[in-house]
């Protein structure tokens, strides 16, 4: 008599991006582990663009967070303001790439948000069904009183 035998359960593994690169603005960084502060801001790593590792992986879908410095702390994300819908990034990781463009950019408040603003930042850094790339950083570049939030979803093979 055959026996059955159990199929085990697919798991996703959790890649870290490595590398996010948009040749328009000069952004050519590695990326390290973002970690959540006391204060519930994220510690970047100096000169890193920052992953939040509660965001998706590389290449298995999801909300992907990426957060960086625009004017300390080796300034990542300094031209990321220059960004606009259409441009192009290229984010690898274990010998991969992945193509993006931008579809998205924003700017939310910070300091003195309204509980609408506070949840509208808190939409872009929450798991989604669709696949993307979130990049946030401070706003304007002599403070930190906004965020900017560029969205960029996966380019088309071809």
């Amino acid at each position: 008599m055959p026996v059955a035998t159990a199929q085990a359960p697919q798991v996703r593994v959790q890649v870290a991006p490595q590398r996010i690169v948009a040749l328009r603005i000069g952004l050519d960084a590695a990326i390290g582990s973002a970690a959540a502060a006391a204060d519930g801001n994220w510690k970047i790593p100096y000169g890193l663009a920052g992953w939040l590792p509660a965001s998706a992986g590389f290449g298995i879908g999801g909300n992907t967070v990426l957060a960086g410095h625009q004017n300390t702390e080796g300034m990542v994300f300094r031209n990321l303001n220059e960004l606009v819908p259409g441009d192009e990034l290229d984010v690898y990781a274990n010998g991969a790439m992945r193509k993006y463009a931008v579809t998205e950019r924003l700017i939310v408040p910070m300091w003195y948000s309204s509980p609408a603003e506070q949840l509208l930042y808190a939409s872009f850094i929450r798991p989604t069904r669709d696949d993307r790339l979130t990049l946030i950083s401070c706003w304007p570049f002599f403070t930190n009183s906004h965020r900017l939030i560029v969205v960029a979803h996966p380019r088309a093979a071809g």
